[in-house]
């Protein structure tokens, strides 16, 4: 099954351009340069910290990019599942054949076991860490280190997991107060708190850039969620697996919230229900944020939880039905059904209810890697326009040491231009300042910024000549951060006032339109984008 989980995941490869990000990254980092992506400053253009490190490994070796991110996405993919199947103490065959069905036709989880995104090694640590704490509280002696650890490897990897893990950990501190090893505790998140102390020092901050690029936004709480819902319908509408797997989860969710409420000794039932109420969290801060523009991209992480409960869940759940009286029987399992196609239903009711939306079918990036039946990687129109930039972009380095260019698609465009090229990423994700600018356009999510007039040109030359006052005082003191040495005394008080908003008040000139007018928005040099 696994070998099969694998197989899955490779004759659907694909990488994306948000992929080609991260991976300029690594390029850098492993030819010396640090963990930056534009050579001349520090600025954490990933949210996967973990995963940056464990692809650089194979890169060093490689250094080739498709090719190595696919198979370290099977081989997690494969290892996930194998801890999924494995390790569960009732191994009857719905257990084992159920999950795998479900991850075979569950779309979000085998493209995004490739993609080069993090997806993979967040579920084989979700499902790890599930794992150890139902096996821990059943045993009566949990190891916290590992679990823990776990915890804090999975954080290092998306930060915004912490939420979905978050139930589960609190429920075995519950259940096994007050025998709790705190020093255990304690030392199974040193990988996090190491990563946060590193990227406090080295980047200025401990969020990623993606962060501010993603909620610097001129849409309102409510465009968030509606394109959250929009986010869920669309995967629910599409692929009626992903309504089985977070239906089944559901009921086992309840049952196991029942089970333990009448019997504190049952343990593998408190386990599940925390690990579900995890991922119901985690569902809502999907919708409130806004989903993502590659739709069922975040549903993998309750995804994976959900194939977790239904593998430690499903054999309890059918003994906890085929016990009851005949009628109660039939009820029980109408029930099971009955909720499974009110979740496929949920399209259906929105659009009868808050009129007709867009429901996107679950689409990769625009700009991306496709592995065809010939295990050849064919670019999409969109990537291969984006390669053809970088190699202009890399010929006019070559002709001008000091250029810099603004561009789209940045990740092909970084990759195929080379480390050594300023790129100014005009979505935000890649840059400091363009990140704390609202769209220009009120979407959600990262997207084209309006970049201000004479900052190319001050990112080539240093010349604050043409930049707006406030803009040039707010460059100076977040260069010396991005730029500057490490360890400066001044660098470390600028650090402290950067992130208490102190340099903030500085950038409104440039944030609201009207104060400086539309002639200020056309940008010297190259704009392309």
């Amino acid at each position: 099954m696994a070998l099969a989980v694998a197989m899955r995941v490779v004759s659907q490869a694909w990488v994306g351009d948000e992929a080609y990000i991260t991976m300029r990254t690594v390029d850098q980092f492993v030819n010396g340069s640090g963990l930056r992506w534009n050579p001349d400053e520090r600025v954490q253009s990933f949210s996967h910290p973990l995963w940056l490190g464990l692809v650089s490994i194979p890169y060093a070796v490689t250094r080739e990019v498709p090719w190595t991110l696919t198979v370290l996405g099977a081989l997690c993919s494969a290892a996930a599942f194998v801890v999924l199947v494995s390790t569960g103490r009732e191994r009857n065959w719905p257990s084992l054949a159920l999950p795998f069905l479900l991850f075979v036709t569950c779309p979000p989880l085998f493209l995004f076991g490739s993609s080069g995104l993090e997806n993979p090694l967040s579920g084989l640590l979700l499902v790890g860490f599930g794992t150890i704490l139902v096996n821990g509280l059943r045993r009566d002696r949990m190891p916290w280190v590992r679990l823990t650890g776990l915890g804090a490897l999975a954080m290092t990897t998306r930060l915004d997991l912490a939420i979905a893990l978050t139930p589960g950990f609190l429920f075995a501190v519950l259940q096994s107060w007050p025998h709790v090893r705190w020093k255990r505790v304690a030392a199974g998140t040193l990988p996090w708190l190491a990563w946060s102390g590193f990227a406090l020092v080295y980047y200025g901050t401990v969020l990623p850039n993606t962060a501010p690029a993603r909620f610097t936004s001129g849409a309102g709480p409510i465009a968030f969620v509606t394109r959250g819902v929009g986010d869920l319908t669309a995967v629910l509408a599409d692929h009626p697996a992903v309504a089985i797997t977070f239906g089944l989860a559901l009921v086992i969710t309840i049952r196991s919230i029942r089970a333990a409420s009448r019997d504190r000794t049952e343990t593998d039932a408190g386990a599940l229900a925390a690990l579900g109420l995890g991922a119901g969290l985690y569902a809502l801060y999907i919708v409130w944020i806004g989903g993502d523009a590659l739709v069922g991209r975040f549903w993998t992480t309750p995804l994976w939880i959900a194939l977790f409960l239904i593998a430690r869940g499903l054999p309890a759940l059918r003994v906890a039905i085929e016990s009851k009286p005949r009628l109660e029987r039939r009820m029980a399992q109408g029930g099971v059904i009955g909720l499974v196609l009110a979740l496929h239903a949920l399209p259906w009711l929105f659009d009868r209810t808050l009129g007709p939306r867009e429901r996107p079918a679950l689409r990769r990036e625009l700009a991306h890697l496709r592995l065809n039946q010939n295990y050849v990687w064919v670019p999409s129109p969109e990537a291969r326009e984006a390669i053809a930039r970088g190699h202009e972009v890399r010929a006019r380095k070559d002709a001008d040491p000091l250029s810099v260019v603004q561009a789209g698609n940045v990740g092909f465009v970084g990759m195929t231009a080379g480390r050594d090229v300023r790129i100014v990423d005009a979505s935000g994700r890649c840059d400091v300042l363009l990140a704390r600018f609202a769209p220009t356009h009120d979407h959600v999510g990262a997207r084209h910024r309006t970049v201000p007039a004479g900052y190319v040109a001050w990112r080539s030359s240093g010349d604050p000549h043409g930049l707006h006052p406030d803009l040039a005082r707010y460059l100076e003191r977040v260069h010396g951060l991005t730029s500057g040495p490490v360890f400066a005394g001044h660098r470390m008080r600028a650090i402290v006032d950067w992130n208490l908003g102190r340099f903030d008040g500085w950038l409104q000139g440039e944030r609201d339109p009207e104060r400086h007018g539309p002639d200020r928005t056309v940008e010297s040099g190259d704009t392309s984008d």
